[in-house]
C-alpha cells in the first residue's frame, strides 16, 4: 500500500500525530506500507514487531522507532493485553522551513537513505535525553490542543529530525548532541 502524501489526505500542515492502539482479534496493527513521510513511533503500552524493509524490530514501551521516507514497512502488536504507540508523522518538506536552502536536501537525504543507521532507542537510551523530552512535549501539546499548539508542535518536530540527523551524521553520541543543544 503506498499512503498518500499529507496534503492529499488533509493535513495543512508538516505533520501529523495519532495515538494508534491494538485492533480486536488480530496483531496486525499496520499492513505493509510505504510514504513519503518520516515516521515516529513512541510507544505508550505494550510492545511490538516492526518488519523496516527486511530487518526486524522489537520495541516496548518507552521505545522510539524511526521509520524513513521510503521504507516500506509493517508492524504488529505483542501479546500484552493493551499494546498502543504515538505516531508522529513529518513531511521532509517541514526542514525547508527551518534549513539554509543549500542543506536543506542533504539533510533530507540522510532521513531517506538511512541503511545501517540508528533508527532504534530504547528507553534506557532516552532517559533524560532532549529527545524524549521533546517527543513527550510533542504529544503532550497535541492532545491538550492549547492555544499556540500548532506552533509548539511543529518547532518539536523541527527540534526532534535535528536531534536524529545530529546523532545519525556525528559520531553517534548522544551526550555530544545533548551538551550542543543545552549550549
Amino acid at each position: 500500500y503506498v499512503e498518500p502524501d499529507m496534503k492529499k489526505i488533509g493535513s495543512k500542515n508538516n505533520y501529523r500525530i495519532f495515538k494508534q492502539s491494538s485492533m480486536p482479534d488480530t496483531n496486525v496493527m499496520a499492513l505493509a506500507h510505504i510514504h513519503n513521510a518520516i515516521e515516529l513511533l513512541y510507544v505508550n503500552e505494550g510492545s511490538f514487531t516492526t518488519i523496516l524493509g527486511e530487518t526486524e524490530y522489537y520495541i516496548e514501551k518507552g521505545d522510539l522507532l524511526l521509520i524513513r521516507t521510503g521504507v516500506i514497512h509493517r508492524i504488529f502488536s505483542g501479546s500484552e493485553e493493551k499494546n498502543s504507540y504515538y505516531v508522529i508523522k513529518i513531511a521532509p518538506s517541514l526542514i525547508f522551513d527551518f534549513a539554509v536552502d543549500s542543506n536543506a536536501s542533504k539533510y533530507i537525504l540522510n532521513l531517506k537513505l538511512g541503511e545501517g543507521k540508528k533508527c532504534k532507542w530504547t528507553k534506557a537510551e532516552l532517559e533524560g535525553t532532549q529527545l524524549k523530552a521533546i517527543t513527550e512535549s510533542i504529544i503532550n501539546e497535541h492532545s491538550k490542543d492549547d492555544y499556540c499548539s500548532d506552533i509548539a508542535i511543529k518547532s518539536g518536530c523541527a527540534q526532534i529530525l535535528m536531534h536524529i540527523l545530529r546523532e545519525t551524521e556525528g559520531d553517534g553520541s548522544s551526550q555530544a548532541v545533548s551538551e550542543a543543544t543545552d549550549e
